[in-house]
């Protein structure tokens, strides 16, 4: 997970990719279907980087399985239950950091052991 200081339209995204994602890119890379995601910007400029990596193209109307927004899931709702709610960006990203220290090795475990059975759902569908 990455902060943004800022609202993320597809400029912002495609700058983000170039800069901070395509120099760790020895893996395929996943997104969901936000609208800066999905802008012909962003999927253009990913098609051009198809030499240097993979992307994951995920079909329309179908669940999200990425680790990540799981991750980002729990984050959310152990802010949600915070009995102190953040007043500030600075804050929430302190109480998104401890919530994500805080979780459970099985609960992950957990998790990544209910993938396959997500991803066969997936390739069926």
């Amino acid at each position: 997970m990455v902060r943004i200081p800022t609202i993320l339209n597809a400029i912002r995204y495609v700058e983000f990719l170039r800069d901070r994602l395509h120099p760790l890119m020895l893996f395929c890379y996943q997104q969901n279907k936000c609208t800066s995601h999905m802008s012909r910007s962003a999927n253009g400029w990913l098609d051009e980087q198809t030499y240097d990596f993979s992307v994951i193209h995920w079909p329309p109307r179908c669940s999200d399985i990425n680790p990540t927004k799981y991750l980002l899931d729990v984050s959310e709702q152990g802010v949600k239950d915070d009995h102190t709610a953040p007043t500030n960006l600075t804050e929430f990203w302190i109480a998104v950091a401890n919530i994500r220290l805080g979780i459970p090795v099985e609960r992950f475990q957990k998790f990544v052991q209910s993938m396959l059975r997500r991803g066969a759902a997936v390739i069926k569908s």
